[in-house]
């Protein structure tokens, strides 16, 4: 893990990133199921 932790300091936008993801992913799970996971990469892919 120090290695991606060495990785993470050298790209200040990753954890950006992941946690924009951990919260896209969360607020998918309290939706209705019909939201499918290509619909989360479709609006994902709007915001990168």
């Amino acid at each position: 893990m120090e290695s991606l932790d060495h990785c993470l300091e050298n790209n200040r936008w990753l954890p950006a990133a992941f946690s924009f993801f951990e919260n896209l992913v969360y607020v998918a799970s309290l939706l209705p199921t019909t939201f499918s996971f290509e619909n989360l990469v479709s609006v994902a892919s709007l915001f990168l």
